[in-house]
């Protein structure tokens, strides 16, 4: 224990073939987490959904999502807040098993920063969203004071047209305030059609922008 708190120089988990940890941690008196330096790694994501996912994913009703793919991730923090982090991931793919959402061909990475401008860029091969299947897409972020933006406007291929991102911001929880996500969307020639038969509606015809 350190004057003021208690300092843990080295953390250390090794799990070969699914999550290696190091990093280290710092707590105030009461125990309160007040510094925090991560890094994890996962060769594989599917083993690594049974071994410690299961739980969490089951509490948020997602105990059937199915995950593949490697990734690897920073996480900083300072006084109790996020400071930075960083995942990213190489050829992942998600599915919902309810048909809630399902993504393949995930690659790229997600960057967060309250103290300096970083850029990242996330990217998928193909999507679907309660059956409403869309195209591939890249998302160009920015980052540097506390939240994560599109560093320009985003276009994704669905059903015949395409759903047009504006803006999106996000910004992580963080002094008692929960996470706020805010954005611009336009959808653009949309076939009526193929929107009726992907949510079971009757068939209609035309186009919705």
């Amino acid at each position: 224990r350190a004057p003021g708190g208690w300092q843990l120089p080295e953390l250390r988990w090794s799990d070969p073939g699914i999550l290696q940890v190091e990093g280290s941690a710092a707590l105030d008196p009461d125990a309160s987490l007040t510094a925090l330096d991560l890094r994890l790694q996962s060769p594989d994501l599917k083993p690594l959904r049974d071994a410690y996912l299961s739980g969490w994913l089951g509490m948020a009703g997602l105990g059937e999502l199915q995950l593949e793919g490697a990734m690897e991730a920073t996480v900083q923090m300072r006084e109790g807040a996020l400071a930075d982090a960083m995942f990213r991931v190489r050829e992942g793919s998600l599915l919902e098993p309810d048909g809630r959402f399902a993504f393949s061909g995930l690659d790229g990475n997600l960057e967060f920063s309250a103290t300096r401008p970083v850029n990242s860029e996330l990217r998928w091969r193909k999507g679907a969203v309660h059956g409403l299947a869309f195209g591939a897409a890249r998302l160009p972020f920015e980052s540097g004071d506390g939240s994560l933006r599109l560093r320009e406007a985003v276009e994704v291929p669905i059903l015949g047209g395409r759903a047009r991102f504006d803006h999106l911001r996000i910004q992580p929880p963080g002094a008692g305030v929960g996470i706020d996500v805010r954005f611009g969307l336009a959808l653009e020639r949309l076939d009526v059609a193929k929107l009726s038969a992907a949510l079971d509606w009757p068939a209609f015809t035309g186009e919705l922008s």
